[in-house]
């Protein structure tokens, strides 16, 4: 039960990291204003966390994809998600701090001014590292953890037909016109 609720923890963390990632990209990171000569008006530009950290709202679409690939991996996929999906977490928050302190949110002429609003940064950073966290939990934690089993067969599950023991002696049966699950 423990492994489970992990698996869950894991999964919530990188899939609400990289949502909470993904809504804050878009939103207003500030608002660019340059004054001109008169009689001519100011020019406004809004930027968006998409313009600052163009790379953050790409690694937070694969952190969603790594947070449902969680669910269908075995162990060592898992392990090898994890440190991937880790990887993004990390790049995540990078690349919004960089947008933060970058030059779409600093003033290049004179005559320019910036607005910043650091709350949708500062949370693309949070998701960044809810992200990171969970794929650092499922690399650390994967191998400890059972594989899905919904699409598997169990040995003892598998009904055989009598002298029938490879797959491809099961479908020369059946193209024989014989019922393999009679036995």
């Amino acid at each position: 039960m423990k492994s489970r609720r992990e698996v869950v923890v894991a999964f919530v963390l990188c899939a609400a990291g990289a949502g909470l990632a993904l809504w804050a990209v878009t939103q207003p990171w500030g608002t660019q204003l340059v004054e001109r000569v008169a009689p001519l008006p100011a020019i406004s530009k809004t930027v968006t966390g998409r313009d600052a950290a163009p790379i953050a709202a790409a690694l937070a679409l694969v952190g969603l994809a790594g947070a449902l690939a969680l669910l269908a991996l075995k162990r060592i996929g898992r392990t090898i998600l994890g440190a991937f999906v880790a990887l993004c977490g990390l790049g995540m928050i990078v690349d919004a701090v960089s947008g933060l302190t970058g030059p779409a949110l600093r003033p290049t002429t004179a005559s320019m001014t910036v607005q910043v609003t650091p709350v949708w940064g500062v949370l693309a950073i949070v998701g960044g590292a809810c992200v990171l966290l969970g794929g650092l939990l499922i690399a650390v934690r994967a191998r400890t953890w059972s594989a899905p089993q919904r699409y598997e067969l169990h040995p003892a599950d598998r009904k055989v037909t009598a002298g029938v023991s490879t797959d491809a002696e099961t479908w020369d049966a059946m193209d024989r016109g014989e019922d393999p699950t009679k036995g």
